[in-house]
């Protein structure tokens, strides 16, 4: 079976190229098999299609033709118990990698054996992968708790303020509606009275208001985080 004049180029620029030395003694099955396979390997390894031309007579020639990077040129022996291969990687600028194997005769264990040859010649090429979906952090609920809790309690504070400054308006109202003319003593308490309403007062609709926002913002943070 003839090697296919070009194989199918990765969407980048080709950087690799497999060329088959000689196959003496091999079937056309066998062939067949372990160019598939190592080609199949250097792909996963390297990310790219390794391209494959039947017209090139050498190595270098596949590499003028191709303008690849780098070559990996593989021959095989068969005997009647294993197949051996060999391997040779040659880099554009680097001294070349050479291997030897012998793969038993069951092509269906040559796979994994051919992937271990492409990551020793190989073994800072990472093949690129889709980047994992970015998941967002959990939100915790005891902030949202902790502002209805606070907003609650500073509420309460604000209604026990209400109630010591109505007491502090009847106490002014006593002072200056006992039936009689209000002497300066009395005008003075009352006034002293109507300040200390006026103060509580002030407190009481503060803390409300400052109460109403944190449970607001609590009840709001909680159903975010649901």
């Amino acid at each position: 079976m003839a090697v296919p004049f070009l194989a199918l180029l990765a969407a980048t620029a080709p950087s690799v190229g497999l060329y088959v030395a000689g196959t003496e003694g091999v079937n056309a099955d066998d062939r067949s098999y372990l160019i598939a396979a190592f080609a199949a390997s250097l792909e996963r390894e390297t990310g790219q299609v390794p391209v494959m031309d039947a017209f090139a007579k050498s190595p270098e020639e596949l590499r003028a033709r191709a303008d690849v990077s780098s070559v990996v040129t593989v021959q095989m022996f068969t005997g009647s118990q294993l197949a051996r291969i060999a391997v040779e990687y040659q880099p554009r600028d680097a001294d070349p990698k050479t291997l030897q194997l012998d793969l038993p005769r069951d092509r269906e264990s040559w796979a994994p054996t051919l992937d271990g040859v492409a990551r020793v010649l190989f073994p800072l090429v990472v093949a690129p992968r889709a980047p994992e979906p970015l998941t967002p952090p959990e939100r915790s609920t005891a902030i949202g708790w902790a502002g209805v809790g606070s907003g609650a309690a500073i509420i309460a504070t604000g209604i026990a303020l209400r109630v010591v400054a109505e007491r502090h308006r009847r106490e002014a109202e006593r002072y200056l509606d006992d039936g009689v003319a209000p002497n300066a003593m009395a005008l003075d308490a009352a006034m002293d009275a109507q300040d200390r309403n006026a103060s509580y007062g002030l407190a009481s609709n503060l803390s409300i208001l400052v109460g109403a926002i944190l449970s607001t913002a609590g009840a709001v943070y909680l159903g975010v985080a649901e």
